[in-house]
Order: C-alpha cells, then structure tokens, then sequence
C-alpha cells in the first residue's frame, strides 16, 4: 500500500492533476492501517531486533509527513472549490491530527504513545462540540459563500434575496446551487431562510429547494453549464395507466447517494444510464433510460421550465420486470453525455409475464 501509494504521488506531481475527491481517503486509509501498526508493535523492538521492525518503529512518521502534505493539498482544493462540509471538516481536522503526531514522534526523544489516544480524544471532542464543531463551522461557511454571492451580485433588497439585474456568471450561479443545496439537506436552513420569507424551522424538500433557486433566477442554465433540468406538472394533476401493475413506489432519487443494505425501492443506476429496483437492499433488475433521456432533450426545454404531460410518462423493461413512470422532476449532465443524476416521479412495477 505504502509502494502504491507513494507511486500514485508521483504520477499526480508528474501530471500535475488531483484526481476528483479520493485522494484523503487514500492517505487516511495509509495512516490509519499504519499507526495501528505502530501502536501493536510499539513494544516488539525489545524482543525482536530485525531490521524491519526497527526501521517501521523509527521512519513511519517520516514517511507519513509527506503524505500529510498531500492531503492537505487534495482538500485544501476542495474547501477552496466547494466550501467546508462536514466530511471535508472531519479530513482536514484529521490532517491536522496526522501532523501534529508526525512532528511530535519526530522531534520528540521520548515518543511516548500515550500522545496518541489523548491528541485523538481532543480532536475528536473539537469536532463534535462547541462553536468549533463540523457542524458549526459547515453550516457558517456555507452560509457565507452563499451571502457573498447575493452581496457581491446585489441580490438583496430589504433584507430578501431577489434575482440578479445583470446575467450571474457560471461560478456564482454554481456557487449559489451548491450552498442552498447543502444548507437545505442537511439541516442548515435556519441561517438563510428569513432571506426567502420562510421561518426558521422550514426544511425545504427537494421541489422546495428547485423552487428557491429559481426564484434567485438560477434554475436556468448559466453561461456554458452542463446541467439540464426537467419539469413536469404533479402526477396527481393528470392521469397514470397503472393498469395490470402490482406495486407502486413514490420515487426521490439522488445520483450522488447510495441504497443501503435494507433499502427498497428505485436508485440512479451506476453511471447514470437509468434507475435500479432495490428489495431489502438486494438489486432486482436494471432499466435502461437512454431511449427516454434523448426524447426529453430532443423536446423538452432543459431549463426546468414545465414540459408537455405526454413527456413525463414511459414505459419499459428489464431483464425479470417491467415498470411505467411518471416524471415530475429530472436533473441530468449533460457533458458529451447524458448522465441521470435526480429523478423524482412515480414509479409502477409488475414482474415480466
């Protein structure tokens, strides 16, 4: 891991390119195996003089701290890009651990374990407490990067946020999506709902959060986007041939997450080519969405504007089952390639006579 790792650092210094988002999790999966190890085999120096031994008791430190650095650079460059989360929070609190144990077990000459599981618990306790905590201090960046914005762009009158008079560039227009959809899902909204006449306690849902954004004039896309968003009416406003179906699933699919191991119900396939039927976490069958995708770009404005009704329903079938829908929203990229990154709607299944 360690000949693997070190290798990967050099491609990235040679290239000059981070990969996107794991480079941390490779470091801390590094540091973690290997200060476990330091720790079992702390004592074995005294009953075990091989060459090995003595040389991981004394250079690991040494060869973490470059390591360090690397992870610093990896999510230095996502806190600059995307802002502080609580995951990236926790990375950087942990880079920060990953340091000082180094320089300690360096330059001190007693190196004594203990200052490991008490630097730990200070961190730890860091991290999930106090104004300084991943939540706080996710929850005042966000809010922040997302006040520059209507600041910067005059997108505040009264103490309400307002559209922009001139044309938002690309990044703030992402800027402004990304920090309203972090705020939003993951119980930050009480910061910035008074900007949009909403009590504090509101917790937009995902129709909700689309709504906001449009209001601030960012639904459509901005400059050369990649982002296609797709609107239909509610399905309870028009009909569904449900007809000869056996199960039925109220469907809010989110590309970025992952079904967990007792999930039932539908998920963005990998690679976002069309939606996955999940029982109890196992997958049951695949449906491919390609042939719809292209009929949606080929007729439907992909600036979330309301389409015709006769876009929203299909029909079609996997390998063991076959499913109708009825859209109510879609989010695609569309760079090269449409990938399905959010679908809500309403999904029928029967199994394949």
């Amino acid at each position: 891991y360690f000949l693997i790792l070190y290798a990967f650092s050099a491609k990235i210094l040679v290239q000059w390119e981070l990969p996107e988002g794991w480079v941390g999790k490779l470091v801390l999966g590094f540091s973690v195996a290997g200060i476990l190890t330091y720790l079992l085999n702390y004592l074995l120096v005294k009953y075990d003089d091989s060459v090995v031994v003595a040389s991981f008791r004394r250079w690991f430190f040494f060869v973490l701290l470059p390591m360090v650095v690397l992870l610093f650079v990896a999510i230095g460059r996502r806190l600059s890009d995307y802002g502080v989360t609580e995951p990236r929070y926790v990375v950087a609190i942990a880079g920060v651990w990953l340091l000082l144990l180094s320089l300690y077990f360096i330059i001190s000459k007693k190196d004594n374990i203990k200052f490991i599981p008490i630097s730990l618990a200070v961190v730890a306790l860091v991290t999930v407490l106090g104004p300084f905590s991943a939540f706080r201090v996710s929850e005042r960046n966000q809010t922040s990067r997302f006040m520059e914005v209507l600041l910067r762009n005059n997108m505040l009158k009264d103490g309400k946020a307002v559209p922009a008079a001139d044309s938002l560039s690309r990044t703030d227009a992402e800027r402004l999506r990304g920090s309203l959809d972090y705020l939003s899902q993951n119980g930050h909204f009480e910061p910035i709902a008074p900007l949009f006449g909403l009590p504090k306690d509101s917790v937009p849902d995902w129709q909700a959060k689309e709504n906001l954004i449009a209001s601030l004039g960012v639904t459509a896309a901005v400059g050369p986007s990649t982002y296609c968003y797709f609107s239909f009416k509610e399905v309870k406003q028009r009909e569904m041939d449900i007809a000869g179906y056996e199960l039925f699933y109220q469907v809010y699919a989110y590309g970025r997450e992952k079904p967990s191991n007792d999930f039932t119900g539908f998920a963005i396939s990998d690679g976002g080519t069309g939606l996955q039927h999940y029982v109890n976490g196992e997958k049951m069958d695949s449906f491919d969405l390609s042939p719809y995708s292209k009929r949606l770009f080929d007729n439907a404005p992909c600036n979330g504007q309301e389409a015709a009704d006769s876009l929203a329903n299909y029909q079609t079938s996997g390998t063991r089952s076959e499913i109708r829908f009825s859209a109510v929203n879609l989010t695609y990229e569309n760079d090269g390639k449409q990938v399905l990154k959010d679908f809500s709607g309403q999904v029928v299944l029967r199994k394949k006579q």
